[in-house]
């Protein structure tokens, strides 16, 4: 997955993200084992690699490593170097899945794992995680609807100037009432609003 694609399309348009998607699927292409590995774009900025027959930890490190490096380097667009960085999810059969939907729901989850902290842009399939991840799906699908909804709330914090106490400025504070958690901070849910572009309409309103 290219992280945060849609800022792309928004800023530089879609014409320059279609350009920059062919670009990926050029490297990963060249990072893979030819005729014996598959790649595969599924919609939007995600893609799929299909490696059979690697066994160890050691192989699959050294291609996610290759994988990272390549699509790490610069990218030429409107004429200016552009760099995105990539979340890498990965799920072996058949310890993670027997069919194929299974495998590639398995990635899915994983890749969302590496995008949070601790990771170092992948993540291996991990059974624990997979409750994580509905969570996370769900409450970003609920923050769609939080504007709609009149859920978002603003605290106003006073800035003050200790030397003669006057109220000089005031921060803004965005908090969100669920309707089943309470009130949620911004940092749960700030970041996904920057992954599912809600960020910008959170920001008109």
């Amino acid at each position: 997955d290219l992280d945060n694609f849609k800022t792309v399309n928004d800023t530089v348009g879609h014409a320059a993200g279609d350009y920059l998607l062919r670009q990926v699927a050029e490297r990963l292409v060249h990072a893979v084992r030819e005729d014996v590995d598959t790649v595969a774009r599924l919609g939007g900025d995600e893609f799929t690699v299909l490696l059979p027959g690697l066994v160890t930890d050691e192989e699959l490190e050294d291609l996610v490593g290759r994988v990272q490096g390549v699509l790490a380097r610069p990218y030429r667009i409107n004429g200016e170097d552009a760099s995105i960085g990539v979340s890498l999810g990965i799920a072996r059969y058949p310890q993670d899945g027997e069919s194929a939907d299974e495998i590639l729901h398995n990635a899915d989850c994983a890749m969302y794992q590496s995008k949070g902290p601790g990771h170092r842009g992948f993540a291996l399939f991990r059974r624990a995680d997979d409750a994580q991840v509905q969570a996370r799906n769900r409450l970003s699908a609920e923050l769609r609807q939080a504007i709609s909804r009149q859920e978002l709330e603003l605290y106003y914090q006073p800035q003050v100037d200790v030397r003669s106490g006057v109220v000089t400025a005031a921060e803004a504070l965005l908090r969100w009432r669920h309707p089943e958690h309470g009130l949620l901070l911004p940092g749960t849910f700030i970041p996904l609003a920057e992954e599912n572009g809600m960020i910008l309409d959170i920001g008109s309103w």
